[in-house]
């Protein structure tokens, strides 16, 4: 039985590697940014939460950084509770915009696991979240909504690169 002892590299096989010459400063910048996009739909869901429970409180103040979805979930169940006078319906309704926000949460969680599915429905969810604000001539929260598609989708970018970085073999085959 013959033992076949692998040959470091040579330098000139190690610079022509493209995954050799990309430091690992870029691999833990790419996570980083990962997680920054990443953690805006956490940010989307809790601030989504804060304004259907100021909503339900009788506060007139909104924050333009929540969901359409749950503003117009509370809309809709606050003029049910006005025709009905039924507090089962609040109760109904807050649930309904708690699962909303769970599931940007939970767009959140997917992405932070490096899950490209998590930045993808995401940002399916959250454009179509954006047109809600555009039907209303929102634009300020419209605006928004386009300013963190645009930080979310870098989030996917730097998945797909890190994703083709870890792809690419270390030492070419021989």
């Amino acid at each position: 039985m013959e033992v076949q002892v692998q040959q470091p590299p040579t330098q000139e096989q190690v610079q022509q590697t493209p995954s050799i010459k990309t430091p690992s400063v870029d691999r833990i910048a790419l996570r980083a940014k990962i997680k920054t996009s990443a953690n805006w739909f956490y940010w989307l869901a809790g601030l989504s939460v804060l304004n259907t429970i100021l909503v339900h409180s009788g506060v007139e103040i909104a924050f333009i950084f929540g969901l359409g979805f749950t503003q117009v979930a509370d809309g809709i169940v606050l003029g049910l509770i006005e025709a009905t006078q039924s507090s089962i319906i609040m109760i109904v309704g807050m649930m309904i915009s708690m699962m909303i926000a769970g599931a940007f949460a939970l767009f959140g969680f997917l992405a932070n696991k490096h899950q490209k599915l998590g930045f993808l429905v995401g940002l399916i969810f959250y454009c179509l979240d954006a047109l809600i604000f555009l039907l209303f001539a929102e634009w300020i929260s419209f605006g928004f909504h386009i300013f963190a598609l645009w930080r979310i989708s870098s989030g996917y970018k730097a998945l797909s690169k890190l994703q083709a970085a870890s792809a690419t073999p270390a030492f070419p085959e021989q």
